[in-house]
């Protein structure tokens, strides 16, 4: 029970992460998009 409720704990960590480094990479995108339309 505690082996199968530490996967899911690490299976969610893993998920929150993935979806924060998303967020970052869209904003980073959003940035050079910015970026190339002053140019």
């Amino acid at each position: 029970l505690f082996r199968s409720l530490q996967d899911s704990l690490l299976i969610e960590v893993h998920r929150r992460r993935e979806r924060g480094v998303s967020r970052f990479l869209e904003h980073l995108n959003y940035k050079n998009v910015a970026l190339i339309q002053t140019f």
